[in-house]
């Protein structure tokens, strides 16, 4: 019983999702992604997101620990 009801659940997952996949290409539309501006850590040069990142005068850095010690 258990099993059947794992198989139908599975039937109505897949169902939604070439549903889901046919209702965007019927609008023409690709689901939006927002292109983020890109920094470069000044410590570790590692990139990340600019509205993550720390600012310290001009320069960005990915953690307080890479933000230089303030005498």
């Amino acid at each position: 019983m258990i099993i059947k009801f794992i198989i139908l659940a599975i039937i109505v997952w897949f169902g939604l999702r070439i549903y889901q996949t046919l209702q965007v290409k019927k609008q023409g539309k690709t689901p939006a992604r927002k292109a983020q501006d890109m920094v470069s850590c000044d410590n570790c040069g590692i990139h990340i997101p600019a509205n993550e990142a720390l600012k310290n005068g001009d320069k960005f850095f990915c953690s307080r620990e890479h933000l230089p010690k303030k005498d």
